[in-house]
C-alpha cells in the first residue's frame, strides 16, 4: 500500500511540475523582418526609431544591426536608409558596423548627397566615410578631397592609405610615391598588405616592374588581393621579357578563377607578345565566349584585329575601334591617362618584335594625342 501510494505522488508531482513549466515557457515574440518595418504606412523616421529602440535592448547591439541590415535587399532602400540611421547612432562601434556593411556588400548603394554629407563629416567618422566612397568606385570630388586631406596632415596608416589610393587614381603617382614609405615597418601588419598592393600599382606606373613584382607577388597568393593584382603582375614579367613567368602566373590564376574570361584574355596575352598568334586568337575567342568585355578586352580586341582580320567584331573593339574619337586623351584624365600610355608601350614593343604584322601605321586611337 505505502508503495502504491509513493507511486502515485510521485506521477502526482511529475505532472505537477510539468504543468508549471509549461504555463512559465512563453515564446518570444518574433522580431519581424526590416523591410516590413517600412510599410508606407510609416515614415522612414519611424522606422530608423524603432530600430534603434531594438538596438538598445541587445546584448550584442553591432551584430543585430549587420543581421538587420543583411536583410535588406532594395538597394534604393540602403540609399535612402544611410544617413537618417547614421544621425541616430550614437556609439562609434555602431556608425562603424553600419558604414562597414556598406563598404563590404554594397558600396555603390550611397545616396547622390554623399559627397557633401562626408566633407561636412569631421575625425574618425570622415575617414570611415571616405572609405566608403573610395570604394564605391565614385572618383567625383577626389581633388575637393586630396585637399583636404592634405590640409590634414594625418600620420594614421589608414588615412594614408585612402590618400594614396585617391593620388594614384588622380593619376599623381609621384605623389603618391612621397606619400607612402617604402620601408612599411612602421606601419601596423593589418594594413602592410593593402600598403604593399598600392606600393606595387606606384612602381608598375614609374616602370620599376621589378619592384612591383616584389610588392605584389606575395599578395597574389591570397584571395582578397589576387585579383587586384593579377594584371599587374604579369604585365611587369612581360615588360621585363619574362614569358615564363608571366604564363606561370596566368595559368595558376586560372586554376583559382577558372570561370573568370580575364584568366584566357591575360594568356591570349601572353601568346600574343610570344608571337603565336594561333593561341593567341584561341584564348581570346575563349575570353569572348565567357562574356569579356572592358577596356582591357578592348585592346587586346584591336590588337588581334590585325593579326587575324575576319575573327574581331567591330563592336569587340569598343572604343578602341580605329577612327573613333572616344578614347582621345584630350578627354581622359587621371589612371586612365597611364593606363593608355602602357597600351602605347605595349604596341610599340610589338612592332619591334612584329613588324610584319603591326607595321608602323598601326595606331591606338589615342596615340596621336599621347605623345
Amino acid at each position: 500500500m505505502q508503495i502504491f501510494l509513493f507511486r502515485i505522488f510521485i506521477i502526482f508531482l511529475w505532472l505537477w511540475i510539468g504543468g508549471c513549466t509549461e504555463i512559465k515557457k512563453k515564446k518570444s515574440p518574433l522580431k519581424r523582418p526590416f523591410l516590413m518595418m517600412n510599410t508606407g504606412k510609416q515614415s522612414l523616421e519611424t522606422t530608423v526609431d524603432q530600430l534603434v529602440r531594438e538596438l538598445k535592448s541587445e546584448q550584442d547591439p553591432s551584430g543585430f544591426l549587420e543581421d538587420r541590415l543583411q536583410e535588406i535587399y532594395s538597394s534604393s532602400f540602403r540609399k535612402i536608409l544611410l544617413f537618417p540611421l547614421l544621425g541616430k547612432l550614437d556609439e562609434r562601434a555602431l556608425r562603424k558596423t553600419l558604414i562597414s556593411n556598406y563598404r563590404d556588400h554594397h558600396p555603390k548603394d550611397i545616396p547622390t548627397s554623399f559627397l557633401d554629407r562626408m566633407l561636412q563629416a569631421k575625425g574618425d567618422l570622415f575617414v570611415d566615410l571616405l572609405a566608403l566612397y573610395v570604394r564605391s568606385g565614385h572618383q567625383a570630388g577626389f581633388s575637393r578631397i586630396d585637399q583636404r586631406l592634405t590640409l590634414r596632415r594625418s600620420v594614421a596608416p589608414a588615412e594614408i592609405l585612402l590618400h594614396c589610393e585617391i593620388l594614384i587614381r588622380l593619376g599623381k603617382i609621384d605623389r603618391a610615391a612621397k606619400k607612402l614609405p617604402i620601408d612599411l615597418a612602421s606601419f601596423p601588419e593589418s594594413h602592410v598588405n593593402q600598403a604593399r598592393s598600392l606600393l606595387g600599382i606606384i612602381f608598375f606606373f614609374q616602370g620599376r616592374y621589378s619592384s612591383c613584382i616584389d610588392q605584389v607577388r606575395d599578395l597574389f597568393a591570397l584571395d582578397d588581393y589576387r585579383e587586384a593584382v593579377v594584371d599587374y603582375l604579369v604585365d611587369s614579367f612581360l615588360f621585363l621579357g619574362n614569358l615564363t613567368e608571366a604564363f606561370r602566373y596566368s595559368k595558376i590564376y586560372a586554376t583559382h578563377e577558372f570561370e573568370n574570361p580575364r584568366a584566357h584574355l591575360l594568356q591570349s596575352k601572353i601568346f600574343l607578345t610570344s608571337g603565336n598568334f594561333r593561341e593567341a586568337c584561341k584564348e581570346w575567342k575563349r575570353a569572348r565566349a565567357m562574356g569579356a568585355h572592358g577596356e582591357r578586352f578592348h585592346v587586346q580586341s584591336f590588337l588581334l584585329s590585325h593579326v587575324s582580320k575576319n575573327l574581331v567584331r567591330e563592336k569587340d573593339m569598343g572604343p578602341f575601334l580605329p577612327g573613333s574619337a572616344s578614347q582621345d586623351l584630350t578627354h581622359s584624365s587621371g589612371l586612365q591617362v597611364l593606363r593608355f600610355q602602357k597600351y602605347a608601350q605595349e604596341l610599340k614593343s610589338l612592332k619591334k618584335r612584329e613588324p610584319r604584322t603591326f607595321s608602323s601605321s598601326v595606331r591606338l586611337p589615342f596615340m596621336a594625342s599621347a605623345r
